[in-house]
């Protein structure tokens, strides 16, 4: 009884054996490649720049920094910076053709989102601009994307 467990499982295992690191990794990237692109640097890029930016800003509140300027609001300079980095990646994709991909007036309007609620009632004028880029982008997908 105890061998033929044991057999069973090194049958289980043994199809792996043969494989290089290689085929495995070129079989998880077909199944990862669905719906993002694998090895997009740019996306790598905004990353880090998104966590860097978090840190300055928590850095600024913990060391008392942010308190010698009256306007300074933490969620607000927070959000204010992701939405300029989630636009300038949006204005790269758009820009460049190596890193252009479907959804990238989904990206503007997230990063306007992002926009409105970093500076809150100093930009009205965010939420006319959103409202529009949804409507040009509800535009696009009905003429656009039809041919």
């Amino acid at each position: 009884m105890i061998n033929e467990e044991k057999t069973s499982q090194e049958q289980t295992y043994s199809q792996f054996e043969d494989m290089t690191y290689a085929k495995t990794m070129s079989k998880t990237a077909r199944y990862k490649r669905r719906g993002w692109r694998l090895g997009d640097s740019l996306d790598a890029f905004g990353w880090a720049v998104f966590f860097i930016w978090g840190a300055l800003v928590v850095a600024a509140n913990i060391t008392d920094f942010s308190e010698s300027y009256n306007w300074w609001d933490g969620w607000g300079v927070f959000f204010t910076g992701v939405a300029a980095i989630v636009l300038v990646g949006t204005a790269i994709r758009w820009l460049v053709p190596k890193y252009r991909r479907a959804g990238l007036i989904w990206g503007l309007v997230f990063g306007l989102i992002l926009l409105g609620i970093g500076l809150g009632d100093i930009a009205v004028w965010i939420w006319p601009l959103l409202l529009g880029a949804i409507g040009i982008s509800i535009l696009y997908r009905l003429f656009v994307r039809r041919r």
